[in-house]
């Protein structure tokens, strides 16, 4: 069993004799596909040798069995001299050869992609592209590796494939394969193969035999919501080598401010029951929050999921970022891949950082990621998608079309009632502040509130820690008195009076988006205003 389609083995077995072609694809275990891969192309070619080269195990023989395959050592070219490079010389051996032969490279890509391209290689690769077409031998080179990646003058000569994940009818015939090996009947496949999207079909062969021992070593009885769980924390694994979060909903989580946005997200959560479906209504695809730093956009994406009883899937632009071209967006690839069958509320931060050059931060990011996140977010129909940017100058117009999103939301300062709501929340975290000083407190945060405007809500979060840190550090005790807090609110200056002109330029972004509250100034100084819904 393999991973191709009938499209993928067309390609590869259809090709012209002596046409090189390069497959890439979105997880590591390369053993499983190449002799996937062998197996194919022996069925429709039985008579040539099929090689594979790889730094680890050199140039080895793939034989073809009824039980399997098998590497042994091969004499089809000879083995290299003390101190020549193995890959050129089998390059150069395949370019010299008169013999019908196809050779697998693992992993080649890595030696021709800058800033330490092999140009040697390189150009080994460019004259076989070329001349071997000429030759009256049936000779194919494949080049196979995870994220493969070839420089612009390459493109041209070597037609690149994707492996592909397993579609539901081949996880469902893997499944179906193991299920009646262990000679069991009562587990619902439908169940099992959605648990298992994103996986290849040795991901699941692995992962439902390590179930399965374990379960005979504990005198254990195989239970379907048992086998779901392990793929799912297999997946959960995966997930965090990506750095990829995924949060249960959680309790008595709350945010301040955001009334416009509240309101608006009251009727997507309606709309996300699937009796919504029954009339048409497709699931909602999700909103864009933009705005400035520590308005609490990530914390506003959390609480919607818990309100919603789902799962929160946070994914991070620049924590995805690869060293090597193409590993950025094999790594995004992967992810989305990977979360096929978690509905729940999919979180990607920093979304601007797909543009690339969109930071200083962001250097070597393509703009290959943001092609992949605009296609999936067209097309996928299980999560609500909430991007946040920081940097609102930079998102790109096509993240903003009807279809991928359903609203774009400036996420601004909170006004002076959403103030007093965010200085409530924080004056009331557990041990804050006595019950019977809290009726104190409740007069002190209107007095607070108006003299914090231009304060986001992380700095207003900041003002109530470091005023309590004083009132511990002096050794009182007692209510919080207004000469706790007016002296630092007016010492501390926010970033939106701190940088005026940068704050300007995103308050006339904003324009162009719904806010998500109804913040006006009013220090009459302060000319700018924002537009209500």
């Amino acid at each position: 069993m393999n991973n191709f389609t009938d499209r993928e083995i067309n390609l590869i077995c259809n090709l012209e004799a002596n046409q090189t072609i390069a497959i890439k694809q979105y997880t590591a275990d390369l053993a499983f596909t190449v002799r996937s891969l062998a197996r194919i192309i022996a069925k429709a070619h039985p008579d040539v040798a099929i090689c594979q080269f790889s730094q680890a195990l050199g140039l080895k023989q793939i034989q073809i069995q009824s039980e399997g395959e098998t590497l042994t050592q091969s004499n089809l070219f000879p083995l290299p001299q003390m101190g020549q490079d193995p890959m050129l010389h089998y390059l150069d051996c395949y370019y010299q050869s008169d013999a019908d032969c196809i050779l697998i490279f693992l992993d080649l890509h890595k030696y021709i992609q800058p800033p330490n391209s092999d140009r040697a290689i390189e150009s080994y690769l460019r004259t076989i592209g070329t001349d071997v077409v000429k030759s009256d031998n049936y000779k194919r080179l494949i080049l196979i590796g995870e994220n493969v990646v070839l420089p612009p003058e390459l493109i041209r000569l070597i037609p690149i494939t994707e492996m592909p994940l397993p579609t539901a009818d081949k996880r469902t015939a893997a499944l179906s394969l193991k299920l009646k090996e262990i000679k069991t009947e009562t587990i619902n496949l439908n169940n099992l193969t959605e648990a298992t999207a994103g996986l290849t079909v040795r991901e699941i062969f692995n992962q439902f035999e390590h179930y399965y021992k374990h379960c005979v070593l504990k005198g254990l009885a195989i239970k379907e919501e048992d086998l779901i769980a392990h793929f799912v924390d297999y997946k959960t694994k995966l997930l965090k080598s990506l750095k990829i979060e995924v949060k249960p909903p959680i309790a008595n989580l709350s945010f301040g401010g955001h009334g416009e946005l509240r309101t608006w997200l009251n009727g997507v959560r309606e709309v996300i029951k699937p009796e919504a479906r029954d009339y048409g209504i497709p699931f909602p695809k999700g909103c864009l929050l933009a705005g400035v730093s520590g308005v609490g956009k990530t914390l506003i994406a959390e609480a919607i999921a818990n309100s919603w009883n789902l799962p929160l899937i946070k994914i991070s632009i620049p924590k995805l970022k690869g060293g090597l071209v193409g590993e950025s967006e094999g790594n995004l690839t992967k992810a989305l891949k990977l979360i096929e069958s978690v509905q729940g509320v999919l979180l990607i931060d920093e979304v601007e950082k797909c543009v690339s050059g969109a930071d200083t931060d962001s250097s070597g990011v393509t703009g290959g990621m943001l092609s992949i996140l605009l296609e999936y977010m067209q097309e996928q129909t299980k999560h609500f998608v909430i991007l946040t940017a920081n940097n609102v100058l930079k998102i790109p117009a096509e993240l903003m079309r009807k279809g991928r999103l359903d609203e774009v939301w400036f996420a601004g300062l909170p006004n002076l009632e959403e103030r007093q709501e965010i200085l409530q929340i924080h004056f009331n975290q557990p041990k804050r502040v006595k019950p019977e000083y809290l009726g104190g407190v409740k007069r002190l945060i209107p007095l607070l509130a108006d003299r914090t405007e231009l304060f986001s809500g992380a700095e207003l979060a900041a003002l109530v820690t470091q005023g309590l840190t004083n009132i511990y550090l002096d050794g009182r005790g007692g209510m919080p008195q207004s000469s706790d807090f007016i002296p630092l609110a007016q010492n501390l200056v926010p970033l939106a009076k701190s940088q005026p002109e940068q704050h300007e330029k995103v308050m006339q972004w904003s324009l162009k988006a719904r806010n998500t509250s109804s913040y006006e100034p009013n220090n009459k100084t302060h000319s700018t205003t924002v537009s209500q819904c």
